[in-house]
């Protein structure tokens, strides 16, 4: 409806909005599997510290997950979002190069806001988690009409949306978690950090893609060649940066 307001019409606006809710966002929330199986291993692990009254340990173990979750997510942003053939590759003739684009920097903030709610429920805080999530909704649906009303943003109003309504959560979740263990989680190696080495990640797909194009590879090979080169950079600057690819044992 908010599509039709900005200026489609009926059939229009529910072309795209089938290419992004049953295209482009699958494909964003695909990898999230990875976080999915992260918090299955790590929460309980917060949550056996806690019980021992080892708090320093479940901050350290909150915090490495966290830093995790960034790199992994920020890694997919940086491939997505340096698009080439990609989408070509997986939804062919559907052109949806731009719309992969407007809504891949919204990838950290969904994965991010996936492991702080599980480890606030590791805390066993349960019920910050549920009131994030019912303003979550409400400030989604609200941003929602309002942006993607205005023809300027249209459908990208729905990833500003996203995006804002989990860096609000975000926030949420990050101060209360500090509260509760009276420590402060560093910032540059959560976000900053990551932020650098997707940067240098997409120059170096940007510039290697081509040249792999030159020398006449099929183009699966120049997308799997390309996303090696980019994540063989993103990680080695990473760890210049000082972060830690190690869990705690």
């Amino acid at each position: 409806k908010s599509l039709e307001i900005s200026g489609y019409t009926a059939s229009g606006a529910m072309a795209l909005y089938g290419k992004t809710s049953g295209m482009v966002l699958p494909l964003l929330f695909f990898p999230s599997h990875f976080i999915a199986s992260l918090s299955s291993n790590i929460i309980p692990r917060i949550s056996g510290a806690l019980a021992r009254s080892n708090a320093n340990y479940a901050f350290e173990l909150a915090e490495q997950s966290l830093v995790f979750s960034s790199l992994f997510s920020f890694a997919v942003t940086g491939r997505l979002f340096v698009f080439q053939p990609i989408s070509e590759l997986i939804y062919r003739g559907q052109a949806l190069e731009e719309l992969i684009i407007g809504f891949a920097p919204g990838i950290p903030f969904f994965y991010i806001e996936s492991i702080l709610f599980s480890i606030l429920r590791s805390t066993g805080n349960n019920l910050t988690p549920i009131k994030i999530s019912v303003l979550d909704f409400f400030m989604t649906n609200i941003l929602v009409y309002v942006l993607v009303t205005k023809p300027i943003f249209g459908v990208y109003g729905y990833s500003l949306a996203l995006i804002t309504a989990s860096a609000i959560s975000i926030l949420i979740c990050l101060q209360s978690l500090e509260k509760q263990f009276r420590k402060k989680f560093n910032i540059a190696n959560i976000f900053l950090k990551p932020l650098l080495s997707m940067v240098f990640m997409s120059y170096i797909l940007i510039k290697s893609y081509p040249a792999l194009e030159d020398i006449g590879y099929p183009t699966p090979i120049c997308v799997i060649a390309d996303s090696l080169l980019g994540l063989c950079g993103y990680f080695c600057l990473a760890l210049l940066l000082g972060l830690k690819l190690k869990l705690h044992p």
